[in-house]
């Protein structure tokens, strides 16, 4: 079933998102680590659309959601979204009392937001349970786990904050053999120690996102922090490469919108990097860089099952193909994504742009979704 496809036979660019395979790639790490699975949508849910993909995580099993910034847990509430949600970064005092009322569950980063938090309890009268946010080696946020005794004296002192989840996140968990991600599972162990040598038993303890949850089963306790691999990246890592178990899940594609033969010795685009070694046939491509496109010298699209080479520069809304032939205004290209047998990957686009693999896939908000299930 597709959802929001009337307009596609005449759009001129959109992004295909497979909504099945999402919900497939979730259950298969789900059933990979034997655990509670946290789904993070971040970032416009990396391109693919926030709201549709916080449906499809619940729909598909996820235990609860993970997000970064608070608007898109109020969104997704205002949506009917009934799973658990966690503010997974950082939190304002401004944001605490719509948390509450959103039911939004907080994260406890640092102890100077400790009064707020208990302040904002109070006032709802109600005890707030939290996730606490250890700073095992990423240095961002979260505590010190030396820091932990202070702190619950500090917790018990307030009286109507409880700790529900305990957790930390890894800085080089993508690099292969990393002998950062040794020490912060040590520092981490240790916090957990102190905690439960202070009588804190947290119900949820969560360190492992997508590249820890594949490559290290024994971080990932009684839950993980899934996202790239819910959503076609695969881990996210360059050392490794994409699990069998997942699927691709976003296609971009756009069309031709004008084809034109040039003389030999013609420059093409702003820059006039690129001139025609002979007669050659030039096709223009509706995206540019203000849409996610990046320039760079080694972009490819396919057409007509093949890859082609964009030449010149790209544009803020367009970019130019050299094409073996002429083809008809109107013709399919794919960015990335298949076409026939030819595939462009994220991975083709990362090491291209010199960019995260996530960046291939922030495409702009303004072009259309078309969702299918």
């Amino acid at each position: 079933m597709d959802k929001n496809t009337t307009m596609a036979e005449f759009l001129p660019t959109w992004v295909e998102v497979d909504l099945a395979a999402v919900a497939d790639n979730l259950r298969a790490v789900k059933e990979m680590c034997g655990t509670a699975l946290m789904a993070v949508v971040k970032a416009n849910a990396y391109g693919h659309g926030t709201l549709p993909i916080a449906q499809t995580v619940e729909k598909a099993g996820a235990d609860a959601i993970g997000i970064t910034h608070l608007d898109d847990g109020i969104a997704m509430r205002d949506a009917g979204i009934k799973i658990p949600i966690l503010l997974v970064g950082g939190v304002f005092k401004e944001e605490i009392k719509p948390a509450l009322t959103h039911q939004i569950t907080l994260p406890l980063v640092d102890r100077t937001i400790l009064p707020a938090i208990s302040a904002a309890a109070k006032a709802l009268g109600q005890t707030l349970q939290v996730h606490l946010k250890i700073d095992t080696g990423l240095g961002r946020f979260g505590i010190f786990p030396e820091e932990i005794p202070a702190l619950m004296a500090e917790i018990r002192e307030h009286q109507n904050i409880e700790i529900e989840g305990v957790c930390t996140h890894f800085a080089m968990s993508d690099v292969k053999d990393d002998p950062l991600n040794e020490l912060q599972m040590e520092r981490f162990e240790q916090a957990l120690e102190s905690l439960k040598i202070l009588g804190v038993q947290p119900k949820w303890i969560h360190a492992a996102s997508s590249a820890t949850a594949y490559y290290y089963p024994q971080m990932r306790y009684n839950m993980v922090r899934i996202s790239e691999s819910l959503l076609g990246m695969g881990t996210g890592s360059e050392d490794y490469p994409f699990p069998e178990n997942l699927k691709r899940t976003i296609t971009w594609k756009s069309r031709l919108i004008s084809v034109k033969r040039y003389p030999a010795g013609w420059g093409i685009s702003y820059g006039q990097k690129y001139h025609t070694a002979e007669d050659e046939w030039i096709g223009i491509v509706p995206v540019g860089h203000g849409q996610g496109y990046h320039r760079a010298d080694c972009n490819k699209v396919l057409i007509d099952g093949k890859r082609m080479k964009a030449v010149g520069n790209v544009c803020i809304d367009q970019f130019m193909v050299s094409l073996p032939k002429y083809y008809e205004p109107g013709t399919e290209v794919v960015l990335l994504g298949k076409q026939g047998t030819e595939e462009i990957l994220p991975e083709d686009l990362r090491a291209c742009w010199k960019v995260p693999l996530s960046n291939a896939h922030m495409i702009d908000r303004t072009i259309p979704r078309v969702y299918r299930e």
